[in-house]
């Protein structure tokens, strides 16, 4: 497996929305989440790569699902520095059995004005 063949690498990320519009028939998505905090490609290159698509009009907007505290002030501090937009939304593990989000990832989303859509994992 190679750098450009998955993960967060700037190909990677331009070449999956390509496909989902095509797949979609569409022109653009509304909203982008970059899943988990992969530490494949250093955290400027996917935001480079998104911030791209936003001003092609190929995405809305993005945001970030199961990053920790830490993470979304990364991203948020980068945004700033990079003078694009900062992701418009988190999705944590959170639901009543799982409140483990309430510690940090909450907070840091509030913080840096993400808003949050939960998600829950099925187990069968």
């Amino acid at each position: 497996k190679g750098p450009n063949l998955g993960g967060h690498s700037r190909k990677w990320v331009i070449e999956t929305v390509e496909n989902s519009l095509r797949r979609l028939n569409t022109d653009y998505i509304d909203i982008l989440y970059f899943h988990r905090a992969v530490f494949d490609a250093p955290l400027e290159e996917p935001v480079r790569a998104i911030a791209d698509l936003i001003r092609a009009g190929k995405l809305r907007y993005f945001g970030v699902s199961n990053f920790r505290g830490w993470r979304i002030a990364e991203i948020s501090h980068l945004a700033d520095q990079l003078g694009i937009d900062r992701p418009v939304a988190s999705q944590p593990l959170y639901n009543i059995v799982n409140r483990t989000a309430e510690a940090e990832q909450l907070p840091a989303a509030n913080h840096y004005g993400l808003g949050v859509v939960s998600r829950s994992e099925e187990h069968r």
